[in-house]
């Protein structure tokens, strides 16, 4: 029984893989409902999660300056707290600003990527 238990539970999103996973489907269908939604999980404290889902909310809207900021800001606070997602930020941020055409924010996030030694 302990051995189902603890399968079951590897397999169970955590709340906030479940609440990343409703944000990101909302970019797809209404991304201004997804910006709000991931603005306000920010705020309560949803941390690089919500500022990821935020940023991709931005990129479905193409407001390419918007969504590098979210994903740089992301980046930054997953780097504070060891999370190896940090390397996929910078990408994230370093693909908005060249969809923006903001070519030396795009070389640095993607230096900041690669130097992480996290790719």
């Amino acid at each position: 029984m302990t051995i189902f238990l603890a399968i079951l539970a590897a397999a169970t999103p955590s709340p906030d893989e479940a609440r990343f996973a409703t944000c990101v489907a909302l970019t797809e269908s209404d991304a201004e409902a997804a910006i709000r939604d991931a603005d306000a999980w920010r705020i309560a404290g949803g941390g690089v999660p919500a500022r990821q889902c935020l940023g991709l909310a931005y990129a479905a809207q193409k407001r390419w300056p918007a969504a590098r900021l979210a994903f740089e800001q992301a980046a930054r606070e997953a780097e504070r707290n060891r999370d190896a997602r940090s390397a996929q930020l910078w990408v994230q941020a370093g693909n908005a600003a060249m969809a923006g055409g903001d070519h030396v924010a795009a070389r640095m996030a993607l230096e900041a990527a690669l130097s992480s030694g996290l790719l």
